[in-house]
């Protein structure tokens, strides 16, 4: 049975909540092999809890579950900023689709799969939207897009984090997908938190500190607590989980036993492998020795600008687009 989904977002899109490629995202654990899914794994980083710790490992789930929470998110968005049908479609299928070229165990087995096929997720990703032919037919999902009310070129524009626009809803949407606040971040650090027996806060209290202003831009208002404690907890938990040097070890070990145990499946197959069937070829083979890091991108450090380090609030109206320059990644 298929888990529950938000009846709002299920009417917007259900043409693609029901798609195979979507559906497949069921299977795919967010936090891949640093989940505490796994913790029984052999030299895990994360094998326990601290005393008193509030975990709850259930709600690692899966990138399914996560993209309907960035939907979720984004539609409480387009409907504060009153943005148009059209653009709300547009924004619930991008919050649906950004994790939908995603591989078993999610980032933990990227580069490998990259490698092994040629192709990097935003490529693959690309491609599925716009229906290209090199994708296997199962996957393309651009009349699938367009059975939503969306447009598949107006949706790839929005991954797009170079090139605004020229919509202005679609522009105001853009702005905040690619803040430092982006909707993914938000949804992605509460479901760590979680996770990870982490204290954490509700990221519709950061979406209820950002209004527009006369001129059409998304700024945060008085009440920016939210904002500047959600940096903060962003920080923490790649700090002292997802960066920390065991785990990085661990997960680089992991992405180089897959690029060795799966060297020669097509594309079409390492999208329909099973975690169940990677994590049993990678266990019975043995994990390597640790020679470097092999992971989706270079593991980063995010820092707060030295002024806000003991502050409460940011300043009023307070531009989304300029969050970046006082929370950045090193």
């Amino acid at each position: 049975m298929m888990p529950a989904i938000n009846k709002m977002i299920d009417r917007i899109a259900e043409p693609i909540t029901r798609s195979h490629p979507f559906q497949r995202l069921y299977g795919i654990t967010f936090l891949g092999i640093l989940s505490p899914h796994y913790s029984h794994l052999p030299n895990h980083p994360f094998p326990s809890r601290k005393p008193g710790a509030t975990s709850d490992t259930s709600f690692d789930q899966t990138r399914a579950d996560h993209s309907l929470g960035v939907a979720e998110l984004v539609l409480h968005f387009c409907e504060a900023a009153r943005l148009p049908k059209p653009t709300t479609a547009d924004a619930v299928a991008w919050a649906l689709l950004h994790d939908i070229a995603t591989w078993p165990l999610s980032h933990t087995s990227e580069a490998a799969f990259a490698s092994i096929t040629s192709t990097t997720h935003k490529v693959l990703r690309r491609k599925m939207v716009m229906g290209d032919s090199s994708v296997p037919a199962q996957f393309r999902l651009n009349d699938r897009i367009r059975e939503t009310g969306a447009d598949p070129g107006r949706v790839l524009s929005l991954f797009d984090k170079i090139r605004k626009p020229e919509d202005p809803d679609l522009g105001t949407l853009h702005s905040f997908i690619h803040s430092a606040i982006t909707p993914d971040t938000l949804e992605g650090i509460h479901r760590s938190r979680r996770a990870l027996g982490m204290a954490w806060s509700s990221p519709r209290e950061v979406l209820n500190s950002l209004q527009v202003d006369l001129i059409d831009t998304m700024v945060v208002e008085r009440r920016s607590r939210p904002v500047l404690k959600f940096l903060r907890e962003k920080r923490d938990v790649y700090d002292n989980y997802i960066n920390r040097p065991h785990a990085i070890r661990f997960e680089s070990c992991w992405s180089n036993a897959i690029r060795t145990s799966f060297r020669s499946v097509s594309l079409s197959e390492s999208l329909e492998l099973t975690e169940d069937e990677v994590v049993k070829k990678v266990t019975d083979s043995g994990l390597p020795p640790f020679r470097s890091i092999d992971r989706y991108k270079e593991p980063r450090k995010y820092v707060l600008n030295e002024e806000l380090r003991n502050k409460r609030k940011l300043a009023r109206d307070q531009r989304i687009e300029d969050l970046s320059r006082i929370f950045r990644s090193e």
